[in-house]
């Protein structure tokens, strides 16, 4: 007999749950720390190496990784234009992050742009990079860090069961 959610056996998860291997995180108002998930490439216009944000890695303050959100998902580009200055970004190598008009898409959004020549720097380089990152963390670096407070009035992630560090799985 086992916990399928953890892979455990019944003995392992009770025994774990008995000297707090068992947590709920994060909870509502708990400080946590973004990481910013960064990807080097080469802007289309100028051709010069310019970082793009795929991301922020969010960890408690134990330094478990509680969640991964890319750049696209919501409130993501928001909570980065309230944490994190231009200047810190420029100073690495990071573009302006703005509302840009997209042409073929008719509509603006929030994107990154080139350090060098403010080149919206679109979503075509995205997916690849993200999902390289998320299944093998190569191309990526957590490069800057910034503290919050987890809270539906700023920026909220929802809490789940976690057993020795390792989130409880669907079971379906």
């Amino acid at each position: 007999m086992y916990v399928p959610q953890f892979n455990e056996t019944i003995d392992d998860f009770v025994r774990g749950m008995l000297i707090g291997k068992l947590r709920w995180r994060p909870h509502e108002g708990e400080k946590l720390v973004g990481k910013l998930i960064t990807y080097a490439q080469q802007c289309w216009r100028c051709r010069k190496d310019t970082r793009v944000i795929l991301g922020v890695g969010f960890y408690d303050t134990d330094g478990m990784e509680i969640e991964l959100a890319g750049f696209q998902e919501d409130g993501i580009p928001e909570l980065i234009l309230r944490k994190i200055s231009p200047s810190i970004l420029a100073k690495n190598g990071i573009g302006t992050i703005k509302s840009r008009y997209h042409q073929t898409m008719g509509e603006a959004y929030i994107s990154n742009g080139c350090c060098h020549c403010d080149a919206t720097q679109g979503a075509s380089y995205y997916f690849d990079a993200w999902v390289e990152y998320v299944y093998t963390s190569s191309p990526g670096e957590p490069m800057i860090e910034f503290p919050f407070h987890n809270s539906q009035t700023t920026f909220y992630i929802e809490g789940k069961w976690y057993f020795e560090q390792k989130s409880a799985q669907q079971i379906r």
